[in-house]
């Protein structure tokens, strides 16, 4: 339950932070500083905790049962499905079995399009407004 609702949070976070990307502006700073802006450092933030969620939610899926991705995977194996399946590549060498997996490969599909797409095309568009 707790996964699911910091999941939905982040998400929520993000969307935010994509529809009014001022809303990161520290101190009225908009410069970058070091080859970040604000935007881009919320934004790499934001994207590492909704990743982190998915990838507790596979354990945590993985740990209801036996065989519920295939080649026994250990937590570090998960981790890394979680980003491959987001990164949207899926290689195959572990994959979801039960109806419950699957579906969890589901939402990371979707996130990964949502957070990806959208995200570059705002954070894009206000660096060309900042010029």
């Amino acid at each position: 339950m707790g996964v699911t609702l910091s999941y939905f949070l982040n998400l929520k976070v993000l969307l935010r932070i994509i529809r009014s990307p001022e809303i990161t502006d520290f101190k009225g700073q908009t410069k970058k500083t070091d080859g970040l802006d604000s935007v881009g450092v919320m934004a790499v933030i934001v994207l590492l905790m909704v990743v982190i969620s998915l990838a507790l939610a596979v354990c945590f899926i993985s740990c209801s049962g036996q065989g519920v991705y295939t080649n026994n995977p250990t937590f570090f194996d998960l981790f890394y499905y979680t980003i491959i399946t987001f990164a949207t590549v899926g290689y195959g060498d572990i994959s979801p079995v039960s109806p419950v997996a699957k579906f969890m490969s589901i939402v990371i599909s979707m996130t990964s399009i949502l957070c990806l797409t959208v995200f570059i095309s705002s954070v894009l568009s206000y660096k060309g407004t900042e010029d």
